[in-house]
């Protein structure tokens, strides 16, 4: 190299390598590039604040929102210089909880102003940033629109109050609406019945059970209405109580009894031996599905049987799965129908209903009972054959120790020889099960004249039968007939002879004695009743082959209540009508007050042993009134007992009649049984504790 003469100069030059430092700049710039993009391409906010709240970086999201071009326009600021003060304040404080405590804020809701002044809602996460010495050195933030939840969210909310409100509104007009049927329904029902005590023509007695049965069968669509509704409002509420199976479904059986046998139907109830007796569970809506199912096979079935079968499925230590089986022989579903009758209001055709009424909510409501205590109400039929509903329900067990409610007394059923008359298959295969679950043996046949060569056989073969179970409504040859033809024997020994009966007839009792019949019992009979009846008729059996008859004590004459002073609190003209005509025919006297202010009023001027209050009446209603009542007796001392009679038939009544201070309640329409017991139930002395309170 020369210099500036000309001459030449020796120099030295030293060369670094930057290459790994320009490329690893180069790629931090290209991961700041990415993360950039990244970040401006999101829809939520991001940002990142210093210790002093002041922007150090805000994404393209946040700039647009606040109407910025550029993130230099935000970063330095804080956010009192970019929103107004009371938000930037809530702001600030969310900052310091970040930064003071070292603790990060999750999902908290912020209201942001944009730069067109619409209010939107973020849910804020901001998170604490730390430097190489985990000091806080800032926090950074994301924001995500919530506006369209929160606006889904408060539409739910309304929909859901406006649902609870409509829901409130039909509950209140299905309680009206009892209320405004049944009262009139009281009237005709009670003055009906009042009527058909008295002495009447024929044709008058008649016409009058026809406007009776009327009443009662409207008595029934309202209250399958009622029970759909409450169903529809989530209103059903279902019991875990002790309850007798078997007892339970027996006795509905026997209350559809006279229905099917006035049909000329066969109305049989098979129990499984295995089904536990005692079990917890709601008996009244299981009646209430068994009445539906069996009343519809009973309503379609114009000749043959309906049947209920009872089978357990499969137990455990504590539960116990038992199936349920309506079968009938009546006209039958077509399949592509069969689905169908479960909805409400619908039933498998229109002819249907003309023909056969009803409201089409009996299979629904059931459905929907079903499902609630875990189950599924499931059908199968043939047109012309008949139908078959079924459903499998688990029920938990009582304790062993206090599941035998009827212990058996083997030493005087067991290895008895019975002999079974039945024309029925499906009664003689019941009544064989039943009696074989006693120890006893028996032997079923058909007919009175195969009755007859069986008791021959059995004294030939001495193995004489020494009890005869016979149906009394057979062909050819009944129940009588034959009692008749055996008590001509004098070759045999005399059996005891217990009657089976589908529904009484002129001069049964008169043949039951004629025949020496030691029991007539009403089909379809229950185990324990058929057990109770057999050890009764067996044990007084064997008494009377060792012991002298004795002279029967004649049975003590029930006392008739005391004549009470009535207190009727009732705004309806007809049944204040009713309850002065029921309760004078029991020689009691009545006191009319047409609403709650007259029946306080009234009550403080006289002294009274009984007060019938209904629900509905102006000035001051029954509860009120009873509560005015019940506040005069804290000063004055006492306790008079207040039964609430109301047209009212929903879930909650009864409940609120307690805690009103009422003492028992009474559904319209008025019974007379019914008003009878609660007011002996109420005397002095004369207390039943079985009748359920309010």
């Amino acid at each position: 190299m020369r210099d500036s003469t000309g001459q030449v100069v020796e120099t030295q030059a030293v060369f670094w390598d930057v290459t790994e430092r320009e490329e690893t700049r180069a790629a931090l710039g290209r991961e700041r590039d990415l993360l950039r993009t990244l970040m401006d391409s999101l829809p939520d906010l991001i940002y990142v604040k210093d210790t002093a709240g002041r922007y150090v970086m805000a994404n393209r999201s946040l700039l647009e929102l606040w109407g910025h071009s550029s993130p230099e326009s935000i970063v330095g600021k804080t956010a009192s210089d970019l929103v107004s003060e009371e938000l930037a304040a809530k702001y600030t404080a969310e900052d310091h909880e970040v930064l003071r405590h070292d603790r990060a804020v999750i999902d908290c809701e912020e209201l942001v102003l944009t730069s067109t002044g619409e209010r939107r809602i973020y849910a804020a996460t901001k998170v604490p940033l730390h430097d190489p010495l985990g000091q806080v050195s800032g926090l950074v933030g994301i924001d995500r629109d919530i506006t369209q939840r929160k606006r889904t969210e408060d539409e739910l909310r309304q929909a859901r109050l406006a649902a609870d409100a409509a829901n409130q509104a039909k509950s209140d007009f299905l309680a009206n609406m009892s209320h405004e049927i049944r009262t009139p329904l009281n009237a005709v029902i009670g003055i009906t019945d009042l009527l058909l005590v008295g002495e009447l023509a024929p044709g008058q007695r008649e016409y009058l059970e026809i406007v009776r049965d009327s009443g009662e069968s409207l008595i029934v669509v309202i209250n399958d209405i009622l029970d759909f509704s409450k169903i529809e409002a989530g209103q059903l509420h279902l019991e875990s109580v002790v309850f007798n199976l078997p007892e339970a479904l027996g006795s509905t059986m026997k209350a559809l009894a006279l229905r099917a046998h006035a049909k000329g139907i066969e109305l049989a109830c098979d129990i499984g031996a295995s089904v536990p007796e005692l079990i917890y569970g709601d008996p009244t809506r299981l009646r209430q599905i068994i009445t539906n199912l069996i009343g519809n096979a009973i309503k379609f079935t114009s000749a043959g049987e309906v049947v209920l079968r009872v089978r357990q499925l499969a137990e455990t230590a504590d539960r116990s799965d038992v199936c349920f089986q309506v079968c009938d022989t009546g006209i039958g579903i077509p399949s592509d129908k069969v689905a169908q009758v479960f909805q409400a209001f619908v039933q498998a055709d229109a002819s249907t209903t003309r023909r056969y009424g009803g409201t089409g909510l009996g299979l629904a409501i059931s459905t929907r009972l079903v499902k609630a205590m875990g189950g599924t109400l499931q059908a199968r039929s043939e047109v012309g054959v008949g139908s078959e509903f079924f459903f499998d329900l688990s029920f938990r067990k009582v304790d062993a120790a206090d599941a035998d409610e009827l212990p058996l007394r083997r030493d005087v059923l067991e290895s008895r020889n019975v002999l079974v008359v039945d024309d029925n298959a499906t009664n003689r295969l019941i009544l064989v099960e039943m009696l074989r679950s006693f120890g006893m043996n028996s032997i079923a046949v058909a007919d009175a004249e195969a009755a007859l060569d069986a008791l021959a056989v059995a004294h030939q073969q001495r193995a004489p039968i020494e009890l005869v179970l016979t149906d009394i409504n057979m062909p050819d040859i009944d129940g009588f007939m034959l009692a008749e033809r055996i008590r001509q024997q004098t070759i045999w020994r005399q059996p005891v002879i217990l009657a089976l009966t589908s529904g009484p007839r002129p001069n049964d009792e008169i043949q039951s004695r004629q025949f020496r019949l030691a029991a007539y019992l009403m089909k379809p009979i229950k185990r324990s009743e058929l057990y109770r009846a057999l050890l009764e008729t067996m044990s007084a059996a064997e008494t009377a082959r060792h012991e002298p008859t004795t002279p029967a004590v004649p049975a003590t004459p029930t006392r008739k209540p005391r004549p009470l002073h009535i207190l009727l609190a009732e705004d309806h003209r007809f049944n204040q009508v009713l309850a002065v005509g029921l309760l004078k025919r029991d020689g009691h006297s009545v006191k009319i007050a047409n609403n709650g202010r007259e029946a306080v009023e009234a009550f403080q001027a006289s002294n009274f042993d009984l007060i019938l209050m209904d629900f509905e009446m102006p000035d001051l209603d029954g509860f009120q009134a009873t509560s005015a009542i019940r506040q005069i007796e804290l000063t004055t001392g006492g306790h008079i007992p207040i039964v609430a009679m109301t047209a009212h038939a929903l879930s909650g009544d009864r409940e609120r009649c307690l805690a009103a201070g009422m003492d028992r309640y009474l559904s319209k329409p008025i019974r007379l049984n019914e008003l009878s017991r609660a007011i002996a139930d109420l005397l002095p002395g004369d207390r039943n504790d079985n009748l359920p309170t309010c």
